[in-house]
């Protein structure tokens, strides 16, 4: 994919407990204007039923 524009962050794959209190931390940090979230159906907890 082509380089994201300066001012966007890639969080990336957020696969553990960890990750994601991380990232959490960061966003109660510095909150951002805007966000966009991406999530694979296939791997959510529910196995998209």
């Amino acid at each position: 994919p082509p380089a994201l524009p300066s001012g966007v962050a890639d969080a990336g794959i957020l696969d553990s407990r960890e990750s994601r209190h991380k990232l959490l931390e960061q966003l109660t940090q510095y909150p951002p204007a805007r966000m966009v979230i991406a999530c694979d159906p296939r791997r959510s907890p529910d196995r998209g039923s």
